[in-house]
């Protein structure tokens, strides 16, 4: 299995990670903050499977 993990308000890389075959499993609520603003966003958290890695 492989993870990956992206602050919700990052488009790119939740439509990246969909594109390669990549499962949402869930969100971590207030996980990570922003260094910019300092504010706290979600933290998404997918996966894909070997069994479902070779079927691409």
């Amino acid at each position: 299995m492989v993870e990956a993990k992206y602050n919700i308000t990052n488009k790119a890389s939740a439509k990246l990670l969909q594109k390669l075959g990549m499962k949402h499993d869930g969100i971590l609520r207030n996980r990570r903050i922003d260094k910019e603003s300092g504010a706290r966003n979600d933290l998404v958290i997918c996966s894909i499977l070997k069994s479902e890695y070779v079927n691409i």
